[in-house]
């Protein structure tokens, strides 16, 4: 069989299996679409202070002027970046690195 024809057997195939599962694969579609434009509104909404914050420290982070250490309650090496002091400009560069977890529960505990 040529590639030719298991081409246009799969577009066959894709035809076929879009035919039976047309709204299943609609709503996922609209699924995401609703997530991404809940993402846009939020970034759109959120604090420019912060926005630059986070700007700043990940380009420094880019270009090697900083490095990222392990979280700093349980040594995990995926961490962001808790701009414990706040987002003004002056402390754009003061960070604690931690987990996601440890991050959620101190922005659960303190606000």
């Amino acid at each position: 069989m040529g590639l030719y024809q298991t081409s246009l057997r799969k577009k066959e195939t894709m035809a076929k299996y879009y035919r039976a599962n047309r709204d299943t694969i609609l709503a996922k579609r609209t699924k995401v679409k609703t997530t991404n434009e809940q993402r846009i509104y939020y970034n759109r909404n959120a604090d420019p202070q912060k926005i630059q914050a986070r700007n700043y420290i990940n380009n420094r982070v880019a270009s090697g002027k900083i490095v990222r250490e392990p979280c700093v309650d349980c040594g995990e090496s995926r961490v962001e970046a808790h701009h414990h002091n706040g987002y003004e400009q002056e402390h754009w560069g003061d960070v604690t690195w931690l987990c996601r977890d440890h991050h959620s529960l101190i922005h659960r505990k303190y606000g």
